[in-house]
């Protein structure tokens, strides 16, 4: 059988309402691109669903491929230390699911365009 493959992004979460918003965004049109068969969000605190439902969810889904997508500007300690720990977690629960991890999006060299055009639509506190 075909593998079934998911991305999945990851994210630390937040305890302010609505902060999932733009992520959960993100997702859709990365489903609406069609580049895998699921897209999903996890979160590592606060936020859900937590990256360990997410996978479960994937799992009971018959997903069997998962590439991990950093949500972080830079390698720092939630990507070379928690998502380790939560992907060794998913690895002991779900040995059937490979899992391989993206580099934070913050090192893509085409982010610097996201920023300049959201510096060139910037707005004062009474747009926010």
């Amino acid at each position: 059988t075909p593998p079934v493959r998911a991305l999945i992004l990851f994210a630390h979460g937040s305890l302010l309402c609505g902060s999932g918003e733009a992520l959960d965004a993100h997702a859709e049109r990365l489903r609406a691109l069609g580049l895998a068969d699921r897209v999903a969000v996890g979160y590592l605190n606060y936020t859900e669903p937590s990256f360990a439902a997410t996978v479960d969810a994937l799992a009971a889904e018959g997903v069997t491929e998962v590439r991990v997508l950093p949500y972080f500007l830079a390698p720092g300690y939630f990507v070379t230390h928690a998502l380790p720990e939560c992907l060794d977690a998913a690895r002991a629960k779900h040995p059937e699911i490979a899992f391989t991890v993206a580099e934070p999006m913050g090192g893509d060299p085409r982010w610097i365009d996201a920023v300049l055009e959201a510096a060139a639509a910037a707005r004062g506190p009474q747009a926010w």
